[in-house]
């Protein structure tokens, strides 16, 4: 083989490594874009079953439950009631062992 084939060997096997990095790389993007949502939500819902988050939202509550509670202007209570809708649309009521919060709770949403 001539040094001048050899050459020309060598730079389109350098060539073709860079294209199958690139395609390789093109892959991987595409496989994170379907994958990464669906692994993003089941580590959230894996989140929002701890002790840890359930009692955190359960302590939030029961201070918004005091502030309501104290609160004289009823533009007061209409903004706490907007707060809890917010922040706990999707928190499992029935996680709530305490009745006055479970109700508090159930209140807010109108239920």
């Amino acid at each position: 083989m001539s040094k001048t084939r050899l050459v020309w060997t060598g730079i389109i096997g350098f060539i073709g490594t860079l294209i199958l990095a690139f395609i390789l790389n093109l892959g991987e993007l595409q496989w994170n874009k379907f994958f990464k949502p669906k692994f993003q939500n089941v580590e959230r819902k894996v989140f929002e079953e701890t002790q840890s988050y359930v009692h955190g939202k359960i302590q939030e509550l029961g201070r918004l439950y005091q502030q309501y509670q104290e609160a004289k202007a009823p533009e007061d209570k209409a903004a706490i009631k907007e707060l809890v809708r917010m922040q706990f649309t999707d928190f499992d009521a029935e996680k709530i062992d305490n009745y006055k919060l479970k109700s508090f709770l159930l209140e807010m949403r109108g239920y």
